[in-house]
C-alpha cells in the first residue's frame, strides 16, 4: 500500500489539487507479495490505483457500482492518436506525462452524454490491442 500512496502523493496529486477527486475506497492484502488498491472519484469517472506483487496500474471506470475498468494504455488512445504500444498499464513518469493535461477532456469522455460511445470505443481500443499484443481474432 506504501507504494500506491507515495505514488499518488507524488506523481498523481493533481488528481485531488486541481480536479478535486475524492478517495471512496481501498483494500490491501499482503498475500502474494502485497496487492491492494485505492479509487478516486469524480463525477461520472472512477480512477483505480492497483498494486499488484511489484507493478503499480492504473484504471478508469464508470462511476457505477461494478465498473468495467480499463487499463491506462486504451484510456490513453481516447487522448492521442499516437500508437497504443508506446504506453502500457504499468504507472510511470511516460505514461503520467500526457493524464495532466488531459484530465479535463478525459473526464468529458466519461461525461452522461458521452459515455456510452466512450465505453463502445474503449471495446474496440481494447480488441485492437489484444489482436496487436496476441496476433489473433477475438
Amino acid at each position: 500500500m506504501e507504494k500506491i500512496l507515495k505514488i499518488l502523493a507524488a506523481d498523481l496529486s493533481f488528481l485531488y489539487r486541481r480536479y478535486h477527486f475524492k478517495i471512496i475506497d481501498s483494500e490491501f492484502s499482503e498475500s502474494f507479495g502485497g496487492s491492494g488498491y485505492i479509487v478516486l472519484i469524480k463525477d461520472s469517472m472512477k480512477v483505480r490505483l492497483l498494486q499488484s506483487r511489484d507493478g503499480v496500474f492504473l484504471e478508469f471506470g464508470e462511476n457505477i457500482k461494478n465498473p468495467k475498468w480499463y487499463s491506462f494504455d486504451v484510456i490513453q488512445r481516447l487522448l492521442s492518436d499516437e500508437d497504443d504500444r508506446k504506453y502500457n498499464n504499468v504507472v510511470n513518469k511516460l505514461n503520467l506525462s500526457s493524464l495532466d493535461s488531459g484530465m479535463t477532456e478525459l473526464l468529458s469522455f466519461f461525461s452522461e452524454e458521452k459515455i456510452e460511445s466512450t465505453k463502445k470505443l474503449l471495446v474496440d481500443y481494447t480488441r485492437e490491442r489484444s489482436k496487436k499484443l496476441f496476433k489473433k481474432k477475438l
